[in-house]
């Protein structure tokens, strides 16, 4: 037998078995998978230029699809920012994911003042904890965030933030 023909059949066997693990796995994953409503809750701390902490609230809301001890997609529909000294702005909406196995969280969020006006864009990722009672505690972390204040956007550094997730 050629080395061709032996790779020939080699690579067949490995395509079954794959195939054959993927049509029963998927039962099982679609069975986890679901939707969900969450709220995200966290605080913590941030730095403005001068080195001075500011307390930062954070409360967002949406909905969450998959599985949360594996994987879900969260789509964020709104939510609350407080920052001392700076007072509250709104969360228009975002979206983000969290990766349960792999300890992870990413979230991209559109803050605005509470009445309206400019966009800016929180990236903040994080660590989960073990999904348990409908609950996932999360740490959250961005090396910077702009909040749009008037008349001129304002930096905060070194955002660090710790809460949970409760789905319902």
């Amino acid at each position: 037998m050629s080395r061709i023909g032996f790779a020939l059949i080699v690579s067949t066997i490995v395509l079954v078995c794959v195939a054959t693990v993927s049509v029963t796995a998927s039962p099982i994953v679609s069975a986890r998978s679901a939707m969900y409503s969450f709220v995200l809750e966290a605080s913590g701390k941030a730095y403005d230029r001068s080195g001075n902490a500011r307390n930062v609230n954070l409360k967002l809301s949406g909905m969450g699809y998959g599985s949360p001890t594996w994987i879900m997609s969260l789509r964020v529909g709104s939510g609350t920012i407080k920052v001392a000294g700076y007072g509250t702005f709104c969360v228009v909406g975002g979206h983000g994911m969290l990766i349960q196995p792999s300890d992870y969280v990413h979230l991209n969020i559109r803050v605005t003042p509470l009445y309206g006006g400019p966009v800016s864009l929180w990236n903040i990722r994080g660590a989960t904890g073990t999904y348990y009672n409908d609950e996932i505690p999360l740490t959250l972390s961005s090396r910077h965030v702009i909040l749009p204040t008037s008349p001129h956007f304002t930096m905060l550094y070194r955002l660090e933030l710790t809460g949970k997730v409760t789905l319902s």
